[in-house]
């Protein structure tokens, strides 16, 4: 065979290689778009595998992917990779998504009918096809590192966190606290059967550091418009689990009182905090807040303030089932009856966190809970309330 011969098959098995890979590339690419609206529709929504804090430090969204997958190990099952180009069929994220044996938790998407066989199918021939583009290329050694933050939600019982509502994130939060106490009995039905404070609350992340929140409480109809700043947040950060937020707020009370102007000067509020937060683990984490409110006396008309240091701290016993304790000594000004307090559990299911508790306070705005509650748990008085949040 000649060398025109060799140069003419040379090139001839160079355009059909070429024209293979280019074929073999747009079926990569077609199959990984058909995945990524697959996860957006099913996986990466609010409240699930997307955000700073998804479950189990999975982050599907399509910003991430599939760098956040790919010869990255399972939180769950570590010896075994999320997606395994070399081991195929022992990629654990294919292996959650088709309900294999083997698998811990529920089948994905957890709270959600599973995937039609044909959107399992593509799943499956995209992490088929990696193995030909990955086989032969220096493996990659991603780790996970995203952390679960020292505090679900932005408040713990009352006092506020240093977690953030997120960039672009919404949050709802409703709290109910029962205002007959546990010990007046059946009459009352153990507490659950009488009046109530309610507070609603709507806030807006504007990025990952600015929070912006609205609450209204039927207690004394007062509206409060909060700000939060996020200093510094290292809760993913092993090496300094600290997270520090700073927190103003302006208050009015709108309670209509016959011959009184609704706009006098009792009747404003500022409020000065900052939540100081450490990470001792992944299941225990601490709080500390001071705060200072202004106006906090309502009996009286004057501009009596309150000056606090908020102490608390969450336990996980499970699977983001937790316990939150919560302690709020006056320091200075007025006090009711005694000094804050509370007691509660809490569990975080997708975009929801819930929280049950027992306490001892009434008021929910940052100037009704900082002097306390009406209750004193010496003699066995505490109510029953509850708080959910919910992200957008």
């Amino acid at each position: 065979m000649n060398l025109r011969n060799n140069i003419f098959l040379f090139g001839f098995f160079f355009i059909v290689f070429s024209l293979f890979s280019m074929e073999l590339q747009k079926v990569r690419s077609t199959l990984e778009t058909e995945v990524v609206k697959i996860l957006t529709e099913n996986c990466s929504t609010s409240g699930c595998h997307t955000g700073a804090y998804p479950p189990q430090g999975l982050n599907l969204d399509e910003t991430q992917f599939p760098a956040s997958v790919i010869d990255v190990p399972s939180q769950e099952i570590p010896n075994l990779k999320l997606v395994d180009p070399q081991n195929p069929d022992q990629s654990y994220l294919l292996m959650k998504i088709k309900g294999s044996e083997g698998i811990k938790g529920r089948q994905m998407p957890a709270y959600a009918q599973p995937l039609k066989p044909e959107k399992i199918s593509a799943f499956e021939k995209w992490v088929q096809n990696l193995e030909d583009s990955n086989g032969q290329g220096e493996k990659k050694t991603t780790e996970n590192k995203i952390q679960s933050p020292a505090f679900w939600g932005t408040r713990l019982v009352n006092l506020p966190t240093a977690r953030a509502i997120g960039k672009g994130n919404f949050l709802f939060r409703v709290s109910h606290r029962f205002f007959p106490a546990v010990k007046e009995g059946y009459d009352v039905f153990y507490g659950l059967n009488g009046p109530a404070s309610v507070l609603l609350g709507f806030g807006y992340g504007f990025n990952d550091k600015l929070d912006l929140t609205l609450f209204r409480a039927n207690e004394s109809q007062e509206f409060e418009f909060a700000v939060k700043y996020i200093c510094f947040n290292r809760d993913r950060e092993r090496a300094d689990p600290f997270s520090l937020a700073l927190l103003g707020s302006f208050s009015l009370v709108t309670l209509s009182v016959p011959g009184e102007n609704t706009f006098r000067n009792e009747n404003f509020r500022v409020s000065l905090q900052s939540a100081l937060s450490y990470k001792v683990n992944r299941s225990i984490s601490l709080l500390l807040v001071p705060g200072y409110s202004t106006n906090t006396n309502p009996s009286q008309e004057s501009d009596q303030g309150t000056l606090s240091l908020g102490l608390g701290g969450r336990a996980m016993i499970i699977n983001d089932l937790s316990v939150l304790l919560e302690w709020i000594p006056v320091l200075a000004g007025y006090s009711f009856d005694s000094w804050g307090w509370g007691l509660g559990i809490e569990k975080k299911i997708g975009g929801h966190v819930f929280q049950v508790f027992a306490l001892n306070s009434v008021g929910m705005t940052t100037p009704q809970f900082l002097p306390g509650g009406n209750f004193r748990i010496g003699e066995g008085e505490f109510r029953f309330g509850f708080t959910i949040f919910r992200w957008f």
